[in-house]
């Protein structure tokens, strides 16, 4: 497939007004070059928690949620999605809709850090937003997946008490989490989001005993690894909050009997496990193996939850190198 050859000349620098300064030049969007650095300078600024507050307060919320409906709406009349857009009266061409959606997705996410924002963002619809966002994104531009991902993280994470999250998400979540072709990373996501989603809305596991067998060997090859510690939490979290169900939790204690190693056969699976937290390095990633022992012990369907942390956006990684 023909991509554009031209890049985004990404020359954004951080003003030292107000956020509301970024944002009604967004808003104005007098040309593509304005606006794109616009948003990206809203993306950057979002990661304070002060900046974050005015935002709010200057209705920046519903100028980017409606901003990324608008696109999505227009992408869906095009023969050539996602090669341009006029829904912003001045033609743009490929990579001014790239990077528009980019910045997009990105300052979702560190908005959604805020309670309040993701309390609004969920009145309008951004989870359903963004994960159609999901559904339709370009394959040239799969890079942008984590930024959607990471939004959905955050949101699914809130502690506003939504429970109308679409009803295909789960699935996908699963689809992405047990793929043996996509990225580490994004398999991390998927964990993060369905962890998440099953503190608000448990009933939605969706959990067969299929998907729980190919959960936990990623999980017990994650936390023998040194380098997929990350992983391991991410999993073992949703391993501990599929738990809190009373059928998970002896589905997984069978299958954990199972994956015994030789010389680990007088005792439960639930006793290796144990001995394999006591042994893990990553202190972090043996709170949440902790945790996860501690739910199939007790077999209590009130046992301990976890949830992933609202985090930024990985695009920070290389902000620094864009800013400079």
């Amino acid at each position: 497939m023909e991509t554009s050859s031209k890049s985004s000349p990404r020359k954004t620098r951080r003003s030292d007004g107000p956020i509301a300064t970024p944002l009604e030049c967004f808003r104005q969007g007098k040309d593509s070059d304005s606006m794109r650095n616009a948003l990206a300078e809203l993306a950057m600024r979002l990661v304070d928690a002060g900046d974050r507050e005015e935002f709010r307060k200057a209705d920046g919320v519903t100028a980017i949620v409606d901003h990324l409906a608008r696109i999505l709406e227009e992408q869906a009349t095009l023969k050539y999605k996602w090669k341009t857009s006029e829904v912003f009266g001045a033609t743009w061409e490929e990579y001014e809709v790239h990077d528009s959606l980019q910045f997009t997705l990105v300052a979702l996410c560190h908005a959604s850090i805020d309670s309040d924002i993701a309390a609004e963002m969920h009145e309008l619809g951004t989870i359903e937003t963004l994960f159609q966002t999901l559904s339709v994104l370009p394959e040239q531009r799969s890079d942008y997946v984590p930024f959607i991902l990471e939004g959905l993280r955050n949101l699914c994470g809130s502690d506003c008490g939504y429970t109308n999250s679409p009803t295909d998400l789960v699935q996908s979540m699963w689809e992405i989490l047990l793929s043996d072709k996509t990225s580490l990373y994004w398999q991390e996501l998927a964990a993060e989001v369905l962890t998440n989603i099953l503190v608000i809305e448990p009933s939605r596991a969706a959990a067969s005993p299929e998907r729980l067998s190919a959960t936990l060997s990623l999980f017990l090859h994650a936390v023998t690894v040194p380098d997929t510690a990350n992983f391991g939490i991410a999993v073992s979290d949703l391993l501990c909050n599929l738990c809190c169900d009373q059928a998970c939790c002896l589905l997984l204690i069978c299958e954990l009997d199972t994956r015994r190693p030789r010389g680990h056969l007088r005792h439960s699976g639930v006793v290796y496990l144990a001995q394999l937290t006591e042994k893990t390095q990553d202190d972090a990633l043996k709170q949440s193996m902790e945790a996860l022992v501690h739910n199939l012990s007790w077999s209590d369907p009130a046992g301990k939850r976890s949830i992933q942390k609202l985090a930024l956006s990985s695009f920070m990684n290389c902000f620094a190198t864009i800013s400079s």
